[in-house]
């Protein structure tokens, strides 16, 4: 299912502007930054060292990017976001393979405000596509106007959600490239995770300003969602 993604960059934008409200009182728990680093290494196939406020995020065998507490948090928020986009890609991606569209690669190497050249092949694709009306008419949106998809870049590009979820995220475009990178390495339970300390941390912030998350609140945000706090 291709879904709306508007609810899910405004719920992103939300908990990213949560995670800014509380900034001083972020500092994720040991069990959710050592379950990102497994992800990490799995995924980006470099390592990534934890410590105190932050995690260092190997890109490379000799480039590495630190990354602040709050800083990942907020980008693991927005894994239902990338994973959504994603799944508008992958569906262009099989429907140009099925249908023999070879000029995928160039029509698509940059963000798109107009259809294609070749959009007459794309829409007899999408006709004969087993996509569901509203799914149609979010598809042909998706191919033909970035801007609508929160500014995404070309989608025959890897990264071509990289814009959309920095924008969520609240930070300039030229910088955190690498929120897409940690949106990709995580997975829903650590997405999960992450939101319910989130949740619990702004929650307690209402309740009294300035006191800091205490050890049995920091356990419940964790064993709410499946993880080890001994």
């Amino acid at each position: 299912m291709l879904q709306e993604t508007l609810p899910i960059f405004d719920r992103t934008r939300a908990l990213a502007q949560k995670i800014d409200s509380n900034w001083k009182r972020i500092s994720l728990p040991t069990p959710i930054k050592a379950r990102f680093a497994d992800l990490w290494m799995e995924r980006i196939r470099y390592p990534a060292e934890t410590s105190d406020g932050q995690i260092k995020l190997y890109t490379s065998s000799s480039n590495a990017e630190y990354v602040a507490d709050v800083s990942l948090a907020k980008a693991i928020c927005a894994v239902p976001l990338r994973t959504a986009l994603h799944e508008y890609r992958a569906t262009a991606v099989s429907l140009a393979r099925s249908a023999s569209i070879t000029t995928f690669e160039d029509e698509f190497e940059v963000k798109r405000n107009t259809p294609p050249p070749s959009w007459s092949e794309w829409v007899a694709a999408i006709n004969n596509s087993g996509l569901a009306d509203i799914e149609r008419d979010r598809f042909r949106t998706f191919m033909c106007d970035s801007d609508v998809f929160h500014g995404i870049k070309g989608i025959a590009r890897t990264d071509f959600a990289a814009p959309a979820i920095i924008n969520a995220l609240g930070h300039r475009i030229d910088r955190f490239m690498i929120a897409d990178q940690i949106a990709y390495a995580a997975d829903s339970q650590l997405y999960e995770a992450v939101v319910s300390f989130v949740e619990k941390r702004a929650s307690l912030a209402s309740q009294a300003p300035g006191k800091a998350l205490e050890l049995e609140v920091f356990e419940r945000a964790l064993t709410d969602v499946g993880f080890e706090t001994t």
